[in-house]
């Protein structure tokens, strides 16, 4: 950090010690989404399953003045139904965060492997969904 505009060093490092007790006494650091905490579910069709899970590939932390109670507002954005195969890791939606007049859009990857449906089970899959049949 540097300091000017002040008549000695002392009172430099005084102001600088008074600036660094200020920011760790009124800001906190929030955890937002957790690296590899399955946050949502995604539909996937044709798929072994209907569904696959999605999580943060990394911590998402923000720093937020202290006591402040910010509302905060969590959006999945993601184009689908996902079509099977899906492979663990891969990225397949995201998650927009809203908080205190800013937002950050963290990046979702898929929990787990969905491996695609047989030609026997992808055909009767397709005429069940023609049908309406669930």
């Amino acid at each position: 950090m540097v300091i000017n505009g002040l008549e000695s060093d002392n009172a430099r490092v005084t102001e600088g010690d008074l600036l660094l007790r200020y920011g760790f006494r009124e800001f906190t650091n929030h955890t937002l989404v957790g690296a590899g905490k399955q946050v949502a579910t995604v539909p996937v069709a044709l798929g072994a399953t209907s569904q696959v899970g999605v999580a943060a590939p990394a911590d998402l932390v923000v720093t937020l003045p202290a006591g402040n109670n910010t509302d905060v507002s969590y959006l999945l954005r993601y184009q689908g139904p996902l079509l099977a195969p899906v492979k663990e890791g891969d990225r397949v939606a995201e998650l927009v965060i809203r908080f205190a007049d800013s937002q950050q859009i963290v990046p979702l990857v898929a929990t787990e492997d969905v491996a695609a449906l047989s030609g026997f089970a992808k055909g009767l899959a397709v005429l069940k969904h023609w049908l309406g049949i669930s």
